[in-house]
C-alpha cells in the first residue's frame, strides 16, 4: 500500500545495528510554539539521562525512516558512542513532519530550528550546549541557525554548502540559469514534497496528512523563476550578506569535485568566528563516505575532535588558530617613513600552536616542525624629490622559538633597492 514502505509492519523492518553503549529513541515528537509536531529520532549515551551529554542537531527534508535511515544510523550512531546525544530531525512539511514544505530556507524553518535547539538544549539528557550539522540542506540550516544564534548553539560543521543562495547554488550562476542542475533539482524536491508520512508512525491521520501535501505544495521552481535577480528572496539565508552575523566555531568541509568547492574558501576568508576548513578529493556527500573519487578519510572522528573542542571545553588539538595581523607606518620629517607588518596565527588557548598564516590557516600537531612566525619591515626614505632608498627585511624562524630542542632553523631575507 502506497505510504507503507512496503509490505513490512515496522517492527518487521530491517533496523541498524545499535551498539550496546547507545540509546536509540526511534520517534520523538518535537512541539512547536504553533502546535506543530516535528518527526525526531535520536541517539544516545545509554546513560545520558543520569549523566546529561551535549546535543546535536541534524534537520533535513529527507525521510529518517527511509532515505537516510542507513547513513543517519552511521553518523548519529557514532557520535553517541563518543558521549553525544545525536538528534536527526525531518523538517517542517517532510516525513513524518506536520505541515506542508514549500521551499528551501524559509523564515520559518529558521524559526523553527531556533526552537528545536532550545528543546534539545532543555532536555534532562542534554547538558545545555548543542551543536549543529549537516550536508547539503543541511549544511545550510546548520549555517543558517548559527546566523540566527540561539543561545545554547555553541558549534556547527557544516559540508558541501554555500555562503551565497543566488550566485553560487543550484539556480544561476553569472546571473543566468543554471538549468541542469536547477530543474532535476527542483523535480527532485517535489517528490519529496508530496510524499506521505508513516501510518506507523503519525497514526490513522497519515492519509489526510498527505493529502493535504498533494493539494497544497507547488513546484518549488515557481519562485526560483519568479526572483532572477539578486534580491531579498536569496539574500534571505546567504550568510555572506552578513558573516559577522555567525559568532559560533564553524568547521566547513568540502570536496574538490563538489559545485560548493569554491565557498569553502570565501567563508574561511569572510567569517570572523573560530573556523576551520577541511578541502579534498570527494564530491557531494561526506567526506567519510566511500564515493568516488575518494579517499574517503575519517571525518566523523574529525567531527568528534570538534565537538569535544567546543561544546565539552576538551584540547583536541582543533583549538581556533587566530590571526594576528598588524600594518602600521611612521612618518620622521615628512621624508622618511618606516613600515612594518606582522602576519601571525596563534591560539590563544594554547601557546604550542603557532604557525605560519601566508594566506591561510595551518594547524600543528604534536609533531609537527612548521612552527614560524613571519614579519617584513621596509625603510623607504625620500632624500631629496628625486632619490629613493627601500630596504625590505624579512625574518622567519622555526618552532625553535617554542621548543629549545628542537633543531633551530633561522633564515633572514634582505633585499635592498634604490632609484633616482
Amino acid at each position: 500500500m502506497a505510504g507503507r514502505k512496503g509490505a513490512h509492519k515496522s517492527e518487521d523492518r530491517p533496523r541498524a545495528a545499535v551498539p550496546e553503549s547507545v540509546t536509540r529513541l526511534d520517534h520523538v515528537w518535537i512541539p512547536l510554539a504553533d502546535g506543530t509536531r516535528l518527526a525526531a529520532r535520536i541517539w544516545m549515551p545509554v546513560d545520558a539521562d543520569s549523566t546529561p551529554v551535549p546535543g546535536l542537531l541534524e534537520a533535513i527534508p529527507y525521510r529518517k525512516n527511509d532515505t537516510t535511515s542507513v547513513a543517519d544510523a552511521g553518523r548519529h550512531g557514532y557520535f553517541a558512542q563518543h558521549g553525544y546525544a545525536s538528534v536527526r530531525v525531518d523538517i517542517r512539511g517532510s516525513g513524518d513532519s506536520d505541515g506542508i514544505l514549500l521551499d528551501e530556507y524559509l523564515e520559518q524553518e529558521q524559526d523553527d530550528l531556533f526552537e528545536i535547539i532550545a528543546w534539545i538544549a532543555a532536555q534532562p539528557w542534554c547538558d545545555g550546549t548543542v551543536g549543529m550539522f549537516g550536508y547539503s540542506w543541511g549544511g545550510f540550516a546548520a549555517l543558517q541557525a548559527a546566523s540566527r544564534r540561539p543561545p545554547a548553539l555553541k558549534a556547527v560543521v557544516s559540508v558541501a554548502s554555500t555562503d551565497d543562495r543566488y550566485a553560487d547554488d543550484v539556480h544561476y550562476m553569472g546571473g543566468c540559469l543554471l538549468a541542469y542542475y536547477l530543474l532535476s533539482w527542483a523535480t527532485t524536491m517535489h517528490v519529496y514534497s508530496v510524499l506521505p508520512p508513516d501510518p506507523d508512525t503519525v497514526g490513522d491521520g497519515w492519509r489526510d496528512a498527505w493529502l493535504a501535501r498533494l493539494e497544497r505544495t507547488s513546484p518549488m521552481i515557481e519562485p526560483w523563476l519568479n526572483h532572477q535577480r539578486r534580491d531579498g528572496y536569496w539574500q534571505h539565508g546567504s550568510i555572506c550578506e552578513d558573516y559577522s552575523s555567525v559568532e559560533c566555531p564553524v568547521l566547513l568541509a568540502g570536496g574538490w569535485a563538489d559545485g560548493y568547492r569554491n565557498a569553502v574558501l570565501r567563508m574561511l576568508e569572510g567569517l570572523t568566528c573560530p573556523r576551520k576548513a577541511v578541502i579534498g578529493p570527494w564530491s557531494h556527500h561526506f567526506p567519510n563516505d566511500e564515493i568516488p573519487p575518494g579517499p574517503a578519510i575519517g571525518f566523523l572522528q574529525e567531527c568528534v575532535r570538534w565537538w569535544d573542542r567546543w561544546l565539552k571545553g576538551v584540547e583536541t588539538g582543533v583549538t581556533y588558530l587566530g590571526e594576528f595581523f598588524e600594518d602600521y607606518t611612521y612618518k620622521l620629517t615628512g621624508r622618511l617613513t618606516v613600515a612594518q607588518d606582522m602576519n601571525v596565527a596563534f591560539s590563544p588557548q594554547s601557546r604550542d600552536r603557532l604557525v605560519l598564516v601566508n594566506g591561510s590557516y595551518v594547524e600543528a600537531d604534536d609533531s609537527a616542525s612548521n612552527y614560524r612566525l613571519r614579519f617584513n619591515t621596509s625603510l623607504q626614505g625620500k632624500v631629496t624629490e628625486r632619490l629613493s632608498l627601500n630596504l625590505r627585511f624579512e625574518y622567519e624562524f622555526d618552532n625553535a622559538i617554542l621548543d629549545p630542542k628542537a633543531k633551530i632553523d633561522q633564515r633572514v631575507t634582505t633585499s635592498l633597492g634604490y632609484g633616482f
